[in-house]
């Protein structure tokens, strides 16, 4: 396996009023038989907030530049990939525990 440097696509946006920045490197590993993509997705506005796939603010996936062509391009992928995990029963159990207010 050979680590190569190639171009990094960097998009920012926001959802649900966190801003997001994501990083795509389309080739971060390769070898004669596969080529490995580097996606780094994390909330900047506000800091570390929590997202649907991590409560650091942080995540880091690796996966073929196939999965993200497919849907688009990177902001497609993971709006898509925020917006799937959004329905999980855990991300709206956060959302209800920080909306209301705790007397304890």
């Amino acid at each position: 396996m050979t680590i190569t440097t190639k171009k990094i696509t960097t998009v920012q946006f926001e959802w649900e009023g966190i801003k997001i920045k994501a990083c795509f490197e389309p080739q971060s590993y390769s070898s004669e038989d596969f080529e490995v993509a580097h996606l780094q997705v994390q909330s900047i506005t506000p800091p570390k907030a929590p997202l649907p796939f991590t409560n650091t603010g942080y995540r880091s996936a690796y996966l073929s530049k196939e999965q993200i062509e497919v849907l688009g391009g990177v902001k497609a992928y993971v709006l898509e990939w925020l917006n799937h995990e959004a329905k999980s029963k855990k991300w709206q159990q956060h959302l209800k525990d920080t909306q209301q207010l705790s007397l304890f």
